[in-house]
């Protein structure tokens, strides 16, 4: 995988983390704390709350940028992706297409939308959303 270099296409909202590892741009990132971020590695970012891409890197306990929703990003991809499909975050900072048939005790987390299609080590450009966690689980 190549490191992205311009990850903000358009809608650049941004905010400042703290690196809870060290982190390169163009990685998803989940919250582990008011200001600190790790790249995704699961669906659901282990019950934390998806926060963004990064803008730039850095080393863990050093600041990074991030794009938060509604940004229009550019992220590593996994898998196949379909433009217009919903993404959720993948392990390494990835994302990949929301699961069609999902483990109905795992949430999921929709972290934006795809605006191309793309497939695994390409940089795919996405719409961030602030989406809560989304489980096909029925109440």
């Amino acid at each position: 995988m190549g490191q992205i270099f311009n990850v903000v296409k358009r809608n650049a909202v941004l905010t400042q983390r703290i690196a809870g590892q060290n982190l390169t741009a163009g990685l998803a990132v989940y919250l582990t704390d008011a200001e600190t971020v790790r790249a995704t590695a699961d669906v659901n970012c282990g019950g934390y709350a998806f926060d963004g891409v990064t803008v730039t890197s850095n080393s863990s306990g050093q600041w990074v940028t991030v794009a938060t929703e509604p940004s229009e990003v550019y992220v590593n991809a996994t898998g196949t992706i379909t433009v217009g499909y919903y993404v959720q975050p993948a392990a390494g900072g990835m994302v990949c297409n929301l699961s069609a048939s999902p483990d109905i005790n795992q949430a999921h987390i929709v972290c934006g939308r795809a605006l191309e299609s793309g497939t695994s080590g390409s940089p795919l450009l996405i719409k961030l959303m602030n989406a809560p966690n989304a489980s096909r689980r029925s109440a």
